[in-house]
């Protein structure tokens, strides 16, 4: 009896230490989830960004490499739009 009164106890204190351990895991994948949702490209977008891509679906991040590109996917959050940049190599900022 003794014996099986000290390794219940184990046992308790066993499945205590697991279920602590299970608890801090599980939020440690819930601020990761947060973490990543908020790295979304598609939250981006629904802010009002845009994403510019080559014909192979590359991001285009400078004027430069559009006007070499000519022909870019534009998209949006709520889908895509086919564009031509039609201005010379100058650039037209203010």
């Amino acid at each position: 009896e003794r014996r099986l009164a000290e390794l219940s106890g184990r046992a308790q204190r066993f499945a205590a230490t697991g279920g602590d351990a299970v608890a801090r895991r599980t939020e440690d994948l819930e601020r990761l989830v947060l973490a990543l949702g908020a790295h979304d490209p598609e939250r981006t977008l629904a802010r009002g960004y845009a994403l510019i891509e080559d014909g192979a679906g590359e991001p285009v991040t400078t004027a430069l490499r559009a006007r070499a590109v000519g022909e870019l996917g534009v998209r949006f959050h709520d889908g895509r739009v086919r564009a031509r940049i039609t201005e010379s190599g100058e650039d037209s900022s203010p």
